[in-house]
């Protein structure tokens, strides 16, 4: 699992659009569309809020279009991530916006996570 909050001595991972530049897009936002998954399990990306965990991506019923968030050009932002099983994954994410001069703008990006089965501590065990 990947933390939303910064946790020391593990991976903080992030949703970036900083180099984009808000008055470029109509609503200042681009949207980060899930498009494909290949790995040995499922996954899922969700944000923590007041209300409980908000799914904004997740494998376990298919890719469909539902999966999917919008971020402000110009920002950037931490979501948790989990996944099910150990291995190799590669996530594709289609990022999109339609700009304020008219047309839209998209581009494929691949993330890919090497995931490690989880061990459990040894009681007693302080290392």
């Amino acid at each position: 699992r990947i933390n939303q909050t910064e946790v020391p001595g593990l991976v903080y991972l992030g949703f970036g659009a900083e180099e984009l530049d808000a008055a470029d897009f109509l609503g200042g936002t681009v949207t980060f569309q899930l498009v494909s998954v290949d790995g040995p399990g499922q996954v899922a990306v969700w944000n923590n809020t007041d209300a409980g965990p908000a799914v904004l991506a997740a494998t376990a019923d298919g890719v469909t279009a539902a999966d999917a968030f919008d971020l402000l050009a110009g920002s950037h932002t931490h979501y948790n991530w989990a996944f099910t099983a150990p291995g190799r994954y590669a996530v594709t994410f289609r990022v999109r916006g339609t700009l304020a001069g008219g047309g839209d703008a998209s581009e494929e990006v691949t993330y890919t996570f090497e995931v490690e089965e989880l061990t459990p501590p040894v009681a007693g065990d302080d290392t």
